[in-house]
């Protein structure tokens, strides 16, 4: 018996449209755990961010809880990003303290009632970095993106959670390329030692995605950077981009005229570098589809 791991790829945009509660930002990030989805609504500039709990009840799904921070303000954008690990979430909010952003931590207890616990804010952050942005979590490691950040080149922290349950900030990443309106940390995933940042508007939209590793003293470094050679304009490679099991995929949805594309990389365990591995296009897109605009991996069964 062995798993099999595999990447799905969910993103297109082709046939939506807006509602009421879109316009809120309400859905524009989502979390799930074991018991419950979260549903973040983070644009209503007239009201306070929030995150609402879901919770299977009865065969259905029913709101258990509605989260907002503990110095909440009208249009703070909390719910922007959501990441989870255990019974800890964690929620971006972009336009708290004059648009510097923070991250809100919050823990499930015995009776399922979530309660904030922390508040992390960016070591350097000045007005207009807008922390928390974008945000994933994979066991004791967070990745939170300010794409504000320097002109908008952008900057992704590095959070590790420590053994008695709270986040530090442990490194501070950025393009060593970095322009303005590169908006480094659009996307973002991490696997072991490895991190991955895209940087989708990077040279007029063309994208690109850095590589990052953490050597035996736990330093990040950057050891690539994968992009589109020839790339279009507009292409957006690096939109999203997530891995798993040493297989990467980045998405371009602006390729072939929006019509979108996922592009895959495997790990040179000799070489430790990431190899171009295919192309997947969508059997029936057609202009402004979009695929590839988010990527979700999964674990499959067992065969």
């Amino acid at each position: 018996m062995r798993k099999l791991s595999a990447i799905l790829v969910v993103g297109s945009t082709f046939g939506l449209g807006a509602s009421p509660a879109a316009g809120q930002g309400y859905g524009q990030s989502v979390a799930v755990t074991a018991e419950d989805v979260l549903v973040g609504e983070s644009l209503n500039e007239r009201r306070l961010g929030a995150v609402y709990v879901y919770r299977r009840s009865g065969g259905s799904w029913a709101e258990a809880q509605r989260l907002e921070a503990d110095d909440a303000t009208d249009g703070d954008h909390f719910g922007r990003s959501l990441g989870t690990s255990g019974d800890q979430l964690l929620i971006g909010a972009t336009v708290v303290d004059d648009t510097r952003g923070a991250v809100y931590v919050f823990e499930r207890d015995a009776t399922g009632t979530w309660s904030q616990i922390d508040r992390i804010m960016a070591s350097d952050g000045v007005d207009g970095d807008a922390f928390g942005r974008s945000m994933t979590v994979s066991g004791d490691v967070a990745l939170v993106s300010s794409w504000a950040n320097t002109d908008s080149r952008g900057a992704v922290y590095v959070l590790r959670r420590g053994p008695g349950g709270a986040w530090a900030e442990e490194a501070k990443l950025m393009a060593s390329d970095g322009q303005p309106n590169d908006l480094f940390g659009w996307s973002l995933a991490t696997e072991g030692t490895h991190i991955f940042v895209g940087a989708a508007q990077r040279n007029q939209a063309r994208g690109g995605v850095y590589v990052f590793r953490q050597d035996a003293d736990g330093a990040w470094t950057e050891t690539e950077i994968l992009e589109i050679e020839d790339g279009d304009p507009r292409t957006q490679f690096g939109a999203a981009v997530a891995v798993r099991d040493g297989m990467a995929m980045v998405g371009a949805p602006g390729a072939n005229g929006f019509v979108g594309a996922v592009h895959s990389y495997a790990l040179n365990e000799d070489s430790g570098s990431w190899e171009s591995a295919g192309v997947i296009n969508p059997f029936d897109g057609q202009r402004g589809t979009q695929f590839g605009v988010s990527i979700t991996p999964y674990q499959s069964e067992e065969v």
